[in-house]
């Protein structure tokens, strides 16, 4: 079921069964509000503009409807204990061109997270790390306390290098501390999905999910 992200009307059976906000809808907002930005970055504009983007953006609760948006985006098996949550897709206004899908997983009693999420082709003439940059500091500033933390990252990120549909790609794997003192392992990198530029951004608690456990699931994105 979508929920649109400028009215708070929901219906019943949202009411009863989906995450109100702060919870992981209110996740969601910011992170649609984050892409609201990076639509305004990269096609120009104004608050008209900006808000236009904002009634694109189209919000789901349903974890099969998520699992199946991470599928469409690339191959991947999640960590263990990480569940499907929410689904996020931005169109063009007025039109059905794809700007951005989005899937979210969390792990269990909602620690740690894993974001999937890929770019349309009116969006492919940018820079998708750049693009990545800017929807994970909205991330960062939304999720505190919601699964994803701001981590005080530790050493040096390790990169690990992986073949996703015939191109290498370069992911960082880094280990960080929550504010209440938590490891965790952060993943991320930019790749080639099903249907454009693609990237992962999932931090993993370190007593549940090793280093080893992380690379591996690096390495099962195909």
């Amino acid at each position: 079921m979508s929920m649109d992200p400028n009215t708070p009307y929901q219906s019943p059976g949202m009411q009863a069964g989906a995450p109100q906000k702060g919870g992981g809808s209110k996740v969601m907002l910011g992170v649609g509000i984050g892409c609201g930005i990076v639509l305004l970055l990269c096609c120009g504009g104004g608050v008209a503009i900006y808000m236009t983007a904002r009634s694109a953006i189209q919000m789901e609760t349903d974890p099969a409807k998520a699992a199946s948006i991470a599928q469409s985006i690339t191959d991947l098996e999640a960590p263990a204990g990480f569940n499907p949550q929410m689904s996020m897709s931005i169109k063009v206004p007025f039109a059905e061109k794809k700007v951005m899908t989005m899937s979210v997983y969390t792990g269990p009693n909602n620690k740690g997270s894993l974001i999937v999420a890929e770019f349309g082709e009116e969006m492919a003439g940018n820079n998708p790390e750049q693009m990545r940059m800017q929807l994970e500091q909205s991330m960062r500033q939304q999720q505190q306390g919601q699964g994803a933390q701001k981590l005080q990252l530790e050493g040096e990120p390790r990169e690990v290098k992986t073949t996703i549909r015939g191109q290498e790609s370069t992911f960082t794997i880094q280990k960080g501390k929550g504010q209440n003192g938590e490891e965790f392992y952060q993943v991320q990198g930019s790749f080639q999905g099903k249907g454009g530029p693609a990237f992962v951004l999932g931090q993993f608690p370190a007593d549940q999910i090793d280093e080893e456990q992380t690379e591996a699931f690096v390495k099962s994105i195909k």
